[in-house]
């Protein structure tokens, strides 16, 4: 099947935020494990003297930026190639439904100034109400069911979507180049 240049950019770029979202979402996966390990060696009320954890909590905010970000462009990516490869199309639309608050979420971190002053685009969606918290979209959350950020975007759920889908994508894209 031949594709126009157009089509290969829309994949090449879909398999680069696919990896991207492994990447990003490993090094905050990290970074939640250092921030773990650091309220665990001293009581809660003295962990603000600990010199690392303040690093590691500004630093969670950055990752988490960084990989809802590349979530999104897979998505915006995906999209593309949903529309002219029928062979993805199923493949596509499972990374797409396991992950159905990832573009709000990214409106949210994107234009954070506007929803704190109560002018978001979803301000209605800002909040949500867990079983166990409510939290805002700027917010991360940890429980049995993972790490999710705003309350929305379970980061082990989107890195394990990206690598069930990565393969099938890449494939696509060596075979236009003929690289095995």
């Amino acid at each position: 099947m031949g594709l126009t240049n157009d089509q290969w950019y829309f994949l090449n770029s879909s398999k680069i935020w696919l990896r991207g979202i492994v990447y990003q979402g490993r090094r905050l996966l990290e970074n939640q494990q250092r921030m773990q390990s650091a309220m665990q060696a001293i009581p809660v009320e003295n962990l603000i003297w600990r010199q690392d954890f303040p690093v590691y909590n500004d630093l969670r905010i950055v990752e988490e930026h960084f990989f809802v970000i590349s979530v999104s462009k897979a998505i915006d990516w995906l999209k593309e190639v949903r529309k002219f490869r029928k062979d993805l199309i199923t493949d596509i639309d499972s990374f797409l439904q396991g992950l159905p608050e990832a573009k709000d979420l990214r409106n949210m971190r994107e234009h954070d100034v506007d929803y704190f002053k109560g002018k978001g685009k979803a301000q209605d969606r800002f909040v949500k109400n867990m079983p166990d918290a409510t939290i805002d979209g700027s917010a991360s959350y940890s429980d049995g069911n993972g790490y999710l950020i705003g309350g929305r975007l379970n980061v082990q759920h989107a890195i394990d979507a990206a690598q069930k889908l990565y393969p099938k994508v890449e494939k696509v894209v060596l075979e236009i180049h003929e690289i095995e």
